[in-house]
């Protein structure tokens, strides 16, 4: 059992993204996907959630989508309706995933 901890950062505003849905599954060694797990990010900017696997088959990573369309209102849409980050992870101790958005682009690096 691991714990996901996603960090979001509108980089226009300088500010926490919050109340951006998120939405995660994890990937596994079978090349199946587990169910998605929706989260709203906190005023911190972060989504937490525990991550698992109880059927057997290992966790190799994990696909995170962010609503950034909907997230980003404004007259002009942005270039990335949802922003897509899926990384290789084996679902043990704490992944920190921090990600910088903004209307026209985004980019992400692994936290600690």
């Amino acid at each position: 059992m691991g714990r996901l901890v996603i960090f979001v950062l509108d980089t226009e505003t300088g500010r926490p993204a919050e109340k951006l849905a998120t939405r995660v599954s994890c990937l596994l060694q079978s090349g199946a996907q587990t169910a998605f797990v929706r989260r709203l990010t906190a005023a911190d900017g972060c989504a937490r959630l525990e991550v698992g696997h109880d059927a057997g088959d290992a966790i190799t990573g994990c696909r995170v989508e962010l609503d950034t369309g909907a997230w980003f209102q404004s007259e002009e849409p942005p270039t990335f309706p949802v922003t897509c980050v899926e990384f290789s992870w084996d679902g043990h101790g704490e992944m920190v995933l921090p990600v910088l958005v903004s209307k026209h682009g985004y980019t992400t690096y692994r936290g600690y």
